[in-house]
C-alpha cells in the first residue's frame, strides 16, 4: 500500500491511488513521482508529472482526474434516504420483522442484513448504508430468526433459506445463520412480478431466446448481478408469447409466474422433488418444452443441461463467471478430462446465446445500469469452442458486432459516453482497466468526434 504524498493536493493523490488500481502504473513508479512532485515548491501537479516521466498519456490522466473527483453513491445532503432512516431508526428497536420489512420496502431496498452485535445494513442500489448505530441485541437477532422461520428451529438450521411473504408489504427470501456475535438474518426483496425484459435492458435477448427450439442459455455474472431478475423476465417473455410447456426447478421460488400463452410449472427444491438430479430426470420423461435450472454450479448438472438440450429442450441458467470466455472455459475445466472431448463437442453445438452482466451505480446513486456482455453462437463461436481455441473468443466477441455481440468493456464505455455512469465505476468493473481508460482517450480523440 503506498502512503499518501505530502502536500499534494488530494484530488491529485486520488489520481495516483486509481491508477495504481488499475493497474496502469506500479506503487514504486507512483511513489518516485509523488517525491518528484512534493520536492518543487509549490508541489508539482502529480497528473502532470506521470505524463513528463512517460507513464501514463495526457488523456488518460483527465479521465482519471474526472474519476477521481467524485465517489458515486455518497450520500448527499438532503438524501430522502437518510432522512428516513433517521425517523425509523429510533422506533425499531425490539421490533418485529414486519416493520424491518417494511423500512425495505419504503427504502427501496434489496437486501437487509440483521446479525447480532452489529448496526443493521440495508443495501440500497449497491450502496450498503447503516441502519442507526446501536448494535442488535443476539436476544432480538434471536427472536427475529424466530419470526422469520416460523419456529424455533431456525437456529438449529443454519443457512436454511426460506421465502416469508408479509400481507401488504411483499415476498422476501429469508435465509438464518449464526456468527460469533449470535443469530444473522439475511433478506432479499423479491418483485411482486416478474420484470419486464426492455425495462431490464434485455428486450433483444429475451426476443432472441423467445425463438428458440433447443439449446443452452447461459446468463452469467457475481452475486447481486441481477441474473435472477434477467432469467424471470425471459420466462416471462416465454410465458406471454409462446404456446410452450415451461418447467422451473428453483430452490426457493423466488419470482412467481402466471401461465398465459404458455404452461408455466414451477418446482421447488426440496418441497417438491428431493434433488436437481431427481427432477431434472423426472422433467425429461414429461412433455416440457423449456427447462428453466437456475444455477449450474456442478459439473453434473451442466453435462445433464447439455444432455437436455441435445434431446430437444431449451434449458436456461446462471454462473457467476464474470464473462463470456470464463464461462466456456469454467464449463470445460470443470469437467473430468476424459469427458472433455465430448462436452467440448455439445457445447459447441447446443450453446446459443451467453449474457454476461454487472450493475453499476448511476452517477447520483439513486438507481443501477445494467451493462451486458453478449456471446451469440455463430459458426465462429462453435468452431472457436470445437477446436479447443478459447483464448480467441473475446476476439470473435470483439469482432461479431453485426451478429449482436458485445464486450463487456464495450457496454460499460457506452454507459459512461452516456452520462449514466462515473469513469470509476465502470472501470473498476471491466475487464482491464488500463485498456478500457485508453480506450475510452481513443474514442475521445477520434476525428470527428463531437
Amino acid at each position: 500500500m503506498t502512503s499518501q504524498g505530502a502536500g499534494l493536493d488530494p484530488g491529485q493523490d486520488a489520481l495516483g491511488a486509481l491508477a495504481v488500481e488499475y493497474g496502469l502504473i506500479d506503487a514504486q513508479a507512483l511513489e518516485r513521482c509523488r517525491a518528484l512532485a512534493a520536492a518543487t515548491t509549490p508541489p508539482s501537479p502529480l497528473g502532470q508529472l506521470l505524463v513528463s516521466q512517460g507513464l501514463l498519456r495526457e488523456g488518460v490522466v483527465r479521465r482519471l482526474e474526472a474519476a477521481a473527483r467524485r465517489t458515486p453513491g455518497e450520500a448527499t445532503p438532503g438524501d430522502p434516504l437518510e432522512a428516513l432512516i433517521a425517523e425509523r431508526a429510533p422506533r425499531l428497536t425490539g421490533a418485529r420483522l414486519g416493520a424491518w420489512l417494511l423500512l425495505m420496502r419504503d427504502a427501496d431496498a434489496n437486501e437487509l442484513v440483521l446479525a447480532a452485535g452489529a448496526a443493521p445494513r440495508l443495501r440500497v442500489r449497491g450502496r450498503l448504508v447503516a441502519v442507526g448505530d446501536a448494535p442488535l441485541a443476539p436476544a432480538a437477532a434471536a427472536e427475529l430468526a424466530t419470526w422469520a422461520s416460523g419456529s424455533a428451529s431456525a437456529q438449529a438450521t443454519p443457512g436454511a433459506e426460506r421465502i416469508h411473504e408479509e400481507p401488504g408489504v411483499g415476498r422476501f427470501r429469508v435465509q438464518t445463520m449464526r456468527h460469533t456475535g449470535g443469530q444473522v438474518l439475511a433478506l432479499r426483496r423479491l418483485a411482486d412480478e416478474p420484470p419486464d425484459p426492455e425495462a431490464l435492458g434485455v428486450g433483444p435477448v429475451a426476443d432472441e431466446v423467445v425463438g428458440l427450439s433447443k439449446g443452452l442459455v447461459l446468463v452469467t455474472g457475481p452475486r447481486r448481478s441481477g441474473k435472477t431478475s434477467t432469467l424471470a423476465a425471459i420466462v416471462g417473455a416465454i410465458a406471454r408469447r409462446r404456446q410452450r410447456h415451461v418447467v422451473t426447478l428453483e430452490r426457493p421460488i423466488e419470482h412467481l409466474h402466471t401461465s398465459a400463452e404458455a404452461l408455466i410449472s414451477q418446482r421447488e427444491i426440496p418441497r417438491h422433488a428431493p434433488s436437481f438430479e431427481v427432477a431434472l430426470k423426472a422433467i425429461l420423461r414429461e412433455d416440457a418444452n423449456v427447462i428453466v435450472l437456475g444455477e449450474l454450479d456442478e459439473p453434473e448438472r451442466i453435462a445433464v443441461a447439455l444432455s437436455a438440450a441435445e434431446t430437444g429442450h431449451v434449458v436456461l441458467g446462471t454462473m457467476r463467471t464474470p464473462d463470456a470466455q470464463r464461462t466456456v472455459v469454467r464449463i470445460l475445466d470443470g469437467m473430468p478430462a476424459r469427458r472433455r472431448p465430448q462436452v467440448r463437442a455439445m457445447l459447441a453445438a447446443m450453446l446459443r446465446l451467453v449474457v454476461s452482466q454487472q450493475l453499476v451505480p448511476s452517477l447520483d446513486g439513486r438507481r443501477l445500469h445494467l451493462a451486458a456482455e453478449v456471446l451469440r453462437a455463430t459458426p465462429a463461436v462453435a468452431n472457436v469452442i470445437r477446436e479447443d481455441r478459447l483464448h480467441q473468443l473475446r476476439q470473435v466477441i470483439e469482432t461479431g458486432g453485426p451478429e449482436g455481440m458485445r464486450l463487456m468493456d464495450d457496454a460499460l464505455a457506452d454507459l459512461v459516453r452516456a452520462g449514466h455512469v462515473s469513469i470509476a465505476e465502470a472501470a473498476a468493473r471491466a475487464t482491464d482497466p488500463g485498456a478500457f481508460l485508453s480506450h475510452l482517450e481513443a474514442r475521445a480523440e477520434r476525428p470527428g468526434r463531437r
